[in-house]
Protein backbone atom coordinates (compact mmCIF):
# COMPACT_ATOMS: atom_id res chain seq x y z
CA UNK A 1 0.00 0.00 0.00
CA UNK A 2 1.71 3.44 -0.87
CA UNK A 3 -0.50 6.12 0.45
CA UNK A 4 -2.84 5.85 3.89
CA UNK A 5 -5.36 9.13 4.45
CA UNK A 6 -6.77 9.41 8.25
CA UNK A 7 -10.20 10.78 8.46
CA UNK A 8 -11.51 11.35 11.79
CA UNK A 9 -14.85 11.38 10.63
CA UNK A 10 -18.82 13.25 11.98
CA UNK A 11 -20.09 14.19 8.68
CA UNK A 12 -21.13 10.74 7.11
CA UNK A 13 -22.40 12.80 4.20
CA UNK A 14 -19.33 14.21 3.13
CA UNK A 15 -17.59 11.39 3.09
CA UNK A 16 -18.13 9.85 -0.48
CA UNK A 17 -16.54 13.72 -2.18
CA UNK A 18 -13.96 12.90 0.41
CA UNK A 19 -13.54 9.46 -1.09
CA UNK A 20 -13.71 10.69 -4.77
CA UNK A 21 -11.43 12.85 -4.36
CA UNK A 22 -8.77 11.16 -2.93
CA UNK A 23 -9.31 8.78 -6.16
CA UNK A 24 -8.77 12.14 -8.54
CA UNK A 25 -5.75 13.34 -6.23
CA UNK A 26 -3.76 10.07 -6.52
CA UNK A 27 -3.55 7.26 -9.06
CA UNK A 28 -1.42 5.04 -6.72
CA UNK A 29 -2.73 2.30 -4.43
CA UNK A 30 -4.08 3.96 -1.32
CA UNK A 31 -6.65 3.43 1.13
CA UNK A 32 -9.35 5.50 4.10
CA UNK A 33 -9.17 5.03 7.67
CA UNK A 34 -12.11 6.29 9.04
CA UNK A 35 -12.24 6.68 13.11
CA UNK A 36 -15.73 7.98 13.45
CA UNK A 37 -19.07 6.85 15.64
CA UNK A 38 -21.18 6.57 12.74
CA UNK A 39 -21.53 3.90 9.86
CA UNK A 40 -20.30 4.24 6.61
CA UNK A 41 -23.06 5.52 3.90
CA UNK A 42 -24.28 3.11 1.55
CA UNK A 43 -22.46 4.43 -1.57
CA UNK A 44 -18.95 3.50 0.34
CA UNK A 45 -20.11 0.23 1.98
CA UNK A 46 -18.77 -1.85 -0.99
CA UNK A 47 -15.29 -0.23 -1.51
CA UNK A 48 -12.37 -2.53 -0.58
CA UNK A 49 -10.14 0.14 0.46
CA UNK A 50 -11.99 1.96 3.11
CA UNK A 51 -11.71 0.56 6.97
CA UNK A 52 -13.91 1.82 9.62
CA UNK A 53 -13.01 2.23 13.15
CA UNK A 54 -15.83 3.17 15.64
CA UNK A 55 -14.64 5.47 18.42
CA UNK A 56 -16.24 8.41 20.48
CA UNK A 57 -12.76 9.85 21.38
CA UNK A 58 -11.70 13.39 20.55
CA UNK A 59 -10.55 14.13 16.58
CA UNK A 60 -6.70 14.30 17.95
CA UNK A 61 -7.20 10.75 19.90
CA UNK A 62 -9.24 9.50 16.12
CA UNK A 63 -6.24 10.43 14.19
CA UNK A 64 -3.91 8.09 16.20
CA UNK A 65 -5.61 5.24 16.36
CA UNK A 66 -6.25 5.86 12.89
CA UNK A 67 -2.50 5.72 12.79
CA UNK A 68 -1.75 2.64 14.35
CA UNK A 69 -4.58 0.65 11.37
CA UNK A 70 -2.76 2.51 8.15
CA UNK A 71 -1.22 0.41 6.49
CA UNK A 72 0.72 2.78 4.10
CA UNK A 73 4.35 3.48 3.13
CA UNK A 74 2.83 7.41 3.29
CA UNK A 75 0.12 9.25 5.54
CA UNK A 76 -1.65 12.05 4.85
CA UNK A 77 -5.34 13.23 6.72
CA UNK A 78 -8.27 15.32 5.52
CA UNK A 79 -11.29 17.20 7.49
CA UNK A 80 -14.62 15.44 6.51
CA UNK A 81 -15.70 19.42 5.12
CA UNK A 82 -13.42 19.16 2.35
CA UNK A 83 -11.98 17.24 -0.69
CA UNK A 84 -8.25 17.19 -2.35
CA UNK A 85 -7.74 19.23 -5.37
CA UNK A 86 -6.16 18.21 -8.42
CA UNK A 87 -3.13 15.87 -8.56
CA UNK A 88 -1.60 17.58 -5.42
CA UNK A 89 -0.71 14.01 -3.67
CA UNK A 90 0.74 12.42 -6.78
CA UNK A 91 2.99 15.45 -6.50
CA UNK A 92 3.39 14.89 -2.85
CA UNK A 93 4.35 11.29 -3.02
CA UNK A 94 6.81 11.74 -5.45
CA UNK A 95 8.72 14.43 -4.19
CA UNK A 96 9.21 11.90 -1.17
CA UNK A 97 10.34 9.31 -2.96
CA UNK A 98 14.19 8.20 -2.08
CA UNK A 99 13.89 10.84 0.58
CA UNK A 100 14.31 10.33 4.09
CA UNK A 101 13.25 12.38 7.36
CA UNK A 102 11.22 14.64 4.97
CA UNK A 103 7.98 15.92 4.71
CA UNK A 104 5.75 17.70 2.26
CA UNK A 105 3.45 20.79 3.50
CA UNK A 106 0.13 21.47 1.45
CA UNK A 107 -0.95 24.38 1.04
CA UNK A 108 -5.45 24.57 2.35
CA UNK A 109 -7.39 27.44 1.79
CA UNK A 110 -10.99 27.49 3.78
CA UNK A 111 -14.46 29.19 2.81
CA UNK A 112 -14.09 30.92 -0.29
CA UNK A 113 -10.48 30.88 -0.27
CA UNK A 114 -10.18 34.77 -0.28
CA UNK A 115 -7.46 34.90 2.10
CA UNK A 116 -4.38 35.79 -0.20
CA UNK A 117 -1.95 35.05 2.97
CA UNK A 118 -2.86 31.38 2.79
CA UNK A 119 -1.01 30.96 -0.69
CA UNK A 120 2.32 32.23 -0.02
CA UNK A 121 4.85 30.60 2.36
CA UNK A 122 4.78 32.98 4.84
CA UNK A 123 1.59 32.15 6.30
CA UNK A 124 2.95 28.43 7.41
CA UNK A 125 5.48 29.71 9.34
CA UNK A 126 4.40 28.86 13.16
CA UNK A 127 5.69 32.01 13.73
CA UNK A 128 3.47 34.50 11.51
CA UNK A 129 0.70 34.19 13.93
CA UNK A 130 0.48 35.31 17.19
CA UNK A 131 -1.82 32.83 18.72
CA UNK A 132 1.33 29.89 18.55
CA UNK A 133 4.38 32.62 18.63
CA UNK A 134 7.34 31.55 20.81
CA UNK A 135 10.51 32.29 21.27
CA UNK A 136 11.76 28.84 22.11
CA UNK A 137 10.35 27.53 17.96
CA UNK A 138 12.39 28.44 15.23
CA UNK A 139 11.21 31.24 13.15
CA UNK A 140 12.30 28.71 10.16
CA UNK A 141 9.49 25.99 11.43
CA UNK A 142 6.87 25.62 8.98
CA UNK A 143 3.12 24.02 9.88
CA UNK A 144 2.10 20.96 9.19
CA UNK A 145 -1.26 21.72 8.77
CA UNK A 146 -2.24 19.29 5.47
CA UNK A 147 0.39 17.05 3.87
CA UNK A 148 2.11 14.27 3.27
CA UNK A 149 4.17 12.77 6.04
CA UNK A 150 6.33 9.18 5.49
CA UNK A 151 4.82 6.39 8.04
CA UNK A 152 7.51 5.42 9.30
CA UNK A 153 8.65 8.89 10.47
CA UNK A 154 5.20 9.74 12.09
CA UNK A 155 5.41 6.73 13.66
CA UNK A 156 8.90 7.06 15.33
CA UNK A 157 7.81 10.85 16.42
CA UNK A 158 4.56 9.34 18.16
CA UNK A 159 1.70 10.52 16.09
CA UNK A 160 -0.10 13.00 17.41
CA UNK A 161 -0.43 14.53 20.87
CA UNK A 162 -3.90 13.26 22.64
CA UNK A 163 -3.21 15.69 25.11
CA UNK A 164 -4.96 18.42 22.90
CA UNK A 165 -8.02 17.63 21.60
CA UNK A 166 -8.83 19.16 18.26
CA UNK A 167 -6.34 19.02 15.76
CA UNK A 168 -5.11 22.50 14.96
CA UNK A 169 -2.92 22.97 17.77
CA UNK A 170 -1.90 19.32 17.55
CA UNK A 171 -0.64 19.79 14.12
CA UNK A 172 1.71 22.77 15.30
CA UNK A 173 3.19 20.46 17.61
CA UNK A 174 3.67 18.03 15.85
CA UNK A 175 5.42 20.60 13.34
CA UNK A 176 7.54 21.48 15.90
CA UNK A 177 8.36 18.33 16.69
CA UNK A 178 9.32 16.94 12.93
CA UNK A 179 11.28 20.18 12.80
CA UNK A 180 13.82 19.73 15.94
CA UNK A 181 14.51 15.99 14.61
CA UNK A 182 15.70 17.94 11.50
CA UNK A 183 13.09 16.91 9.65
CA UNK A 184 13.27 18.86 5.94
CA UNK A 185 10.04 20.64 5.01
CA UNK A 186 9.22 20.28 1.21
CA UNK A 187 6.44 23.32 0.64
CA UNK A 188 4.46 22.45 -2.19
CA UNK A 189 3.46 24.40 -4.38
CA UNK A 190 -0.09 23.46 -5.49
CA UNK A 191 -3.28 23.68 -3.40
CA UNK A 192 -3.62 20.51 -1.84
CA UNK A 193 -6.79 21.07 -0.04
CA UNK A 194 -9.93 22.85 0.15
CA UNK A 195 -12.01 22.91 3.49
CA UNK A 196 -15.28 25.03 4.67
CA UNK A 197 -14.77 27.55 7.61
CA UNK A 198 -16.96 27.76 10.09
CA UNK A 199 -16.09 30.57 13.32
CA UNK A 200 -16.89 30.30 16.29
CA UNK A 201 -20.24 28.21 16.84
CA UNK A 202 -21.35 28.18 13.39
CA UNK A 203 -22.65 24.89 12.43
CA UNK A 204 -21.18 22.11 14.06
CA UNK A 205 -18.12 23.89 14.76
CA UNK A 206 -19.10 24.70 18.76
CA UNK A 207 -17.31 21.71 20.32
CA UNK A 208 -13.99 22.69 18.17
CA UNK A 209 -14.28 26.17 18.68
CA UNK A 210 -14.38 25.44 22.86
CA UNK A 211 -11.56 23.22 22.91
CA UNK A 212 -8.88 25.09 20.70
CA UNK A 213 -9.74 28.15 22.98
CA UNK A 214 -10.46 27.09 26.39
CA UNK A 215 -8.11 24.40 25.92
CA UNK A 216 -5.90 23.60 23.53
CA UNK A 217 -5.08 26.70 22.76
CA UNK A 218 -3.52 27.48 26.50
CA UNK A 219 -2.20 23.72 26.44
CA UNK A 220 0.26 24.97 23.24
CA UNK A 221 1.54 28.68 25.21
CA UNK A 222 2.34 26.61 28.36
CA UNK A 223 4.50 23.41 26.53
CA UNK A 224 6.48 25.89 23.94
CA UNK A 225 6.94 28.75 27.05
CA UNK A 226 10.19 27.75 27.93
CA UNK A 227 13.69 26.84 26.82
CA UNK A 228 13.30 23.72 29.00
CA UNK A 229 10.75 22.01 26.05
CA UNK A 230 12.84 23.23 23.44
CA UNK A 231 13.85 19.25 23.52
CA UNK A 232 10.69 17.61 23.10
CA UNK A 233 10.74 15.89 19.86
CA UNK A 234 9.52 12.26 20.16
CA UNK A 235 6.13 10.91 22.48
CA UNK A 236 5.08 7.57 23.01
CA UNK A 237 2.74 6.18 20.01
CA UNK A 238 0.06 4.63 22.00
CA UNK A 239 -0.52 8.32 24.10
CA UNK A 240 -3.70 7.55 22.75
CA UNK A 241 -4.51 5.72 25.31
CA UNK A 242 -4.60 7.71 27.98
CA UNK A 243 -7.08 9.95 26.28
CA UNK A 244 -11.02 9.89 27.38
CA UNK A 245 -12.85 7.22 25.49
CA UNK A 246 -15.78 9.79 24.85
CA UNK A 247 -15.28 13.27 23.92
CA UNK A 248 -17.98 14.85 26.09
CA UNK A 249 -17.88 18.67 24.36
CA UNK A 250 -19.58 16.93 21.42
CA UNK A 251 -20.75 13.17 22.75
CA UNK A 252 -22.61 12.72 25.55
CA UNK A 253 -22.63 9.24 27.07
CA UNK A 254 -21.54 7.97 23.98
CA UNK A 255 -24.37 9.64 22.28
CA UNK A 256 -24.55 12.59 19.78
Amino acid sequence: MTLSCILAGIRPGNWLRLYDSIASAFSGEWELIVISPYELPLALRDKTNIKLIKDFGTPVRCMDIGLENCSGKYITWAADDGYFLGKSLDTAVASLEGKENTVVIGKYYEGLGNNPFMNSKSYYYINFHDGSRSRFISNDCLMVMEGVVPAALLRDTGGWDTQFEVCPMAFLDLSVRLFRQGCTFIFQEETMFKCSHMPGHEGDHGPVHDAQVEHDEILFRTIYKSENEKGRCKIPLDNWKTSPEVWTRRFKNGNR
